[in-house]
């Protein structure tokens, strides 16, 4: 009994020790549970974070459901190893408390022997079922925690699956990956062939632009032969008539004043000339002078007749004829006294179209053009059409600006300063037009100071006299020559069917003879002063028609 009792604290000491161990075995299972938990919350982020990933960067359907099916795989990796880990934890759980119900039940048999030593009867059967009842919670414990592992190298064996899954969805998706970009390659290849074709047919439709235009353009490099109206009048108008010509600043309107003063003179008739600088005031002054003086018709260009409504209606009812040219105005007879009109809209949208021709056949169908407008010139508006008509409807790789400027810059001479602006501000720009050509005297020399005459070519319509010497010398690339001394001509020319009383379309509606001139044009017909006249016999027609030939 002595050596019973000398036991009894070394096996207490052993069951506290004991009972400490299976303290710690439980606090350590609640922490690999609670890493586990926090493992699985991380691998869900990390899955939903792999799967957004996926539908944002997946070009293809095929590589973003691959995506996604692996991060869902790996999410149920991850919740699969929290189970494991879960079941691992229950499992020490389960051994912790069984091993507390041995440590309980070792108790009770020292708790026995105690009695027993001690000779209670009372004690000892007390001893006895508190060790029978430790004694069963052990068994039972002993049985969860078996419970506890089986479950436990289930789920093991559930994770060691789940990883499996997703390792082979994480295959299957690094192959879809790779066929995307496999396809993203060959895509990228296909698009590059299919641009590469795009650009092989605009060059052939610019080719195909350029050859077309090119046919159009070759009737017009001879000189003309016909002055438009040929049909003889029907009498010899008679002499003695006096004409006024409101003459406007441009070298062009002396031109044609010169025109009518050399035909009126085979007529028999006098001209005299009245100056104004094509503004509102000036126009409506010449025109009231001219009232004043009360002639037999008045011939007038690039006015609009709203400045002078008031001496057109005078003049309209004294039957004074009124011949226009370079204008808008319209031609409407005794209606408005307007009875003829000289190089208006048709006229000038022709030389826009044979100006854009000749553009898509030496750009190859891929013209840049500025073109110069002066809005204070309305019949310009023709030209401008012509172009942008042309370019539209046979160059698909051609393009057209129209650039304002006003009669004050062209007066002033700030034009050509306008024109290299224009061109520096539009770096693709290989061609500049002027729709006259006084509206481009000294673009080409300031075109040349800006460093820019190897990328620009001048062209235009209606070449004065420099612009021929400029053409002939290679500085100047094509103009669209029309005989502005011709101009006068046909306005004397209505005049002469008017007088005599004959049908006036033929002389209103014949355009003027036109000619491309280039460095390689040949057969220009010029005067001793160096301005174009186009058809050699001009003068022989023109008499021949009025019964003087």
């Amino acid at each position: 009994m002595k050596k019973i009792r000398l036991l009894l604290p070394a096996l207490i000491a052993a069951l506290a020790i004991l009972a400490g161990a299976c303290s710690s075995e439980d606090s350590d299972a609640r922490d690999l549970a609670q890493q586990a938990l926090d493992e699985a919350r991380a691998a869900r982020s990390e899955a939903a974070a792999a799967t957004a990933d996926a539908g944002t960067n997946a070009s293809g359907v095929g590589e973003a459901l691959a995506a996604a099916e692996a991060g869902r795989a790996e999410a149920a990796a991850a919740s699969a190893q929290a189970s494991s880990a879960g079941a691992d934890a229950a499992a020490a759980l389960a051994e912790a408390s069984a091993a507390g119900a041995a440590a309980d039940a070792a108790a009770a048999a020292a708790a026995l022997a105690l009695a027993t030593a001690e000779g209670s009867e009372e004690a000892i059967r007390a001893a006895e079922a508190a060790l029978a009842e430790a004694q069963a919670e052990a068994q039972a414990a002993q049985e969860l925690a078996a419970a506890a592992q089986s479950e436990a190298d289930e789920a093991r064996t559930a994770a060691e699956a789940a990883q499996s899954e997703a390792d082979d969805a994480r295959s299957a998706a690094e192959a879809a990956q790779s066929e995307a970009d496999e396809a993203r390659t060959a895509a990228a290849e296909a698009q590059a062939q299919a641009d590469s074709a795009q650009a092989q047919a605009d060059s052939a439709q610019a080719q195909a632009d350029a050859a077309e235009a090119t046919i159009g353009v070759s009737d017009l490099l001879d000189s003309p032969t016909s002055i438009g109206p040929r049909t003889p009048l029907s009498a010899t108008p008679e002499p003695g008539k006096t004409l006024i010509w409101i003459e406007c600043p441009t070298p062009g309107c002396v031109l044609v004043g010169d025109g009518i003063t050399d035909a009126a003179a085979h007529l028999g008739w006098t001209v005299e000339r009245i100056g104004h600088d094509l503004t509102p005031e000036g126009t409506a002054g010449a025109m009231a002078q001219a009232v004043a003086q009360n002639p037999d018709a008045v011939l007038i260009s690039g006015s609009v007749n709203a400045f002078y409504e008031d001496s057109l209606a005078t003049l309209n009812e004294r039957g004074v004829p009124v011949i226009d040219s370079s204008s808008v105005n319209e031609v409407g007879g005794a209606a408005n006294g307007i009875y003829g009109m000289v190089q208006g809209i048709p006229q000038t949208t022709a030389y826009g179209q044979v100006l854009g021709s000749w553009l898509v056949a030496d750009s190859g169908g891929n013209a840049k053009v500025l073109v110069f407008n002066v809005p204070d010139v309305p019949v310009l508006t023709g030209f401008n059409a012509g172009i942008s008509a042309v370019m539209a409807e046979t160059c698909t790789n051609c393009e057209v600006e129209i650039v304002d400027v006003s009669f004050a810059d062209l007066l002033g001479g700030a034009v050509p300063g306008l024109v290299v602006s224009a061109l520096q501000a539009n770096p693709d720009a290989g061609y500049v037009a002027c729709g006259f050509g006084d509206l481009c005297i000294g673009v080409i020399g300031a075109i040349a100071e800006a460093g820019l005459a190897d990328r620009v070519k001048l062209t235009g319509a209606l070449p004065n006299a420099g612009d021929f010497g400029a053409i002939a010398a290679g500085d100047e690339a094509a103009f669209v020559a029309a005989p502005e001394y011709m101009i006068g001509w046909r306005k004397v020319d209505i005049l002469a069917a008017f007088f005599v009383g004959d049908d006036l379309t033929e002389a209103q509606t014949a355009l003027l003879p036109m000619q491309v001139i280039t460095p390689a044009t040949t057969g220009i017909v010029r005067d001793d002063g160096g301005n174009y006249i186009g058809v050699a016999d001009y003068e022989a027609q023109f008499l021949a028609r009025w019964g003087l030939g």
